[in-house]
């Protein structure tokens, strides 16, 4: 059974050489809690979703300045009528921010949903209903044009997840592949990503060693291949999603490695060359990564959900060719928050 992580305050990292650290907002149920997504920034403002606090207690989307000032609440999800409990990040198309709810909508199940980014003119795109077509969505939709992509942890055929694409406007929905298990993942909690030819992913279970795997697939639903599949020795339980730097795929994975507790590691997008760049050890460097990486073009940048000096997780770089490894910062709980959850 899934582990479910409940991360209590969220805050925004600013790291420098002399890892200065700048807690912008406390959320406090109000104006949200629990945010398990990412930032989208339009360089003025930084946009945001939490999976509980809010009006209804089911969830906010929200807006604020870099420099913690301006925190608007966009929207209180409410349940049916507009879905509820959104895990992933927004996206934005230049005139509207797209995201998906977890649960909530007509059949409880996840919804797509835009709004602008002025809080209006919301509109509910999709409800998912269920075994037919996918449900409960973890992750976040990527945009091809006018499509967009995403992946849903349950439902399908087997009842381990889908991926799927739907146009911008809400029509089109197609399910482009149903999960199985052990022949092609199961369960799928990150998002995809794209390199011009295909869709890459990851699931968070089945494969081979039920560890999860590494996928690709092309946008019309063909070529699906398996490009790893996870175990205990090369890491295992994939939360976030991968990285490519035009060469490599890079990710993490929560577990497995060898001291059982997560690895960072780079693979090319045929699948060969796969290469553990990093185990997690520890106190010491941290553990249990459960979010993305991110890059600058010399290291790769995130965050682990435990360890540290006082185990509530750390921002960490690292070389892209595995070397350097550095611990930024020690999340410490109440002063500056715990837990690190999402990416950079």
């Amino acid at each position: 059974m899934r582990k479910i992580y409940f991360p209590i305050l969220f805050v925004l990292i600013v790291i420098t050489a002399n890892a200065q650290y700048t807690k912008l907002l406390d959320f406090n149920g109000y104006n949200g809690s629990y945010a398990y997504g990412n930032l989208l920034s339009d360089s003025t403002l930084l946009y945001g979703m939490t999976w509980r606090g809010g009006t209804n207690n089911l969830g906010a989307i929200f807006k604020i300045k870099p420099d913690g000032t301006g925190y608007s609440k966009l929207l209180d999800f409410s349940g049916a009528s507009n879905g509820r409990n959104p895990y992933g990040s927004l996206i934005s198309d230049g005139t509207f921010l797209f995201g998906m709810t977890q649960f909530g909508g007509a059949n409880d199940s996840g919804t797509i949903f835009k709004i602008k980014p002025d809080g209006s003119t919301y509109s509910k795109l999709f409800d998912f209903p269920g075994l037919a077509n996918g449900s409960i969505p973890q992750g976040s939709l990527i945009s091809i044009g006018t499509l967009l992509y995403g992946m849903t942890s349950q439902g399908g055929a087997n009842n381990w997840g889908t991926i799927f694409k739907i146009s911008n406007d809400g029509t089109g929905y197609t399910k482009l592949l149903d999960f199985n298990g052990a022949s092609n993942g199961a369960d799928p909690l990150g998002s995809l990503i794209y390199d011009g030819t295909f869709l890459y992913g990851m699931t968070n279970g089945g494969g081979t060693n039920y560890a999860g795997v590494i996928c690709k697939i092309k946008p019309d639903g063909s070529g699906y291949s398996k490009l790893i599949d996870f175990s205990d020795v090369n890491g295992s339980y994939p939360f976030g999603s991968l990285m490519f730097d035009g060469t490599f795929l890079y990710g993490m994975t929560k577990d497995g490695g060898s001291g059982g507790t997560g690895v960072i590691f780079k693979v090319k997008p045929d699948g060969s060359g796969y290469t553990i760049l990093y185990y997690y050890v520890g106190a010491t460097s941290g553990w249990e990564p459960t979010g993305s990486l991110i890059s600058d073009g010399t290291y790769l940048w995130g965050m682990t959900y435990y360890g540290g000096t006082s185990t509530y997780g750390v921002i960490f770089k690292l070389k892209l060719d595995g070397t350097g490894y550095c611990k930024l910062f020690d999340f410490l709980g109440t002063p500056n928050g715990s837990n690190g959850y999402g990416s950079l």
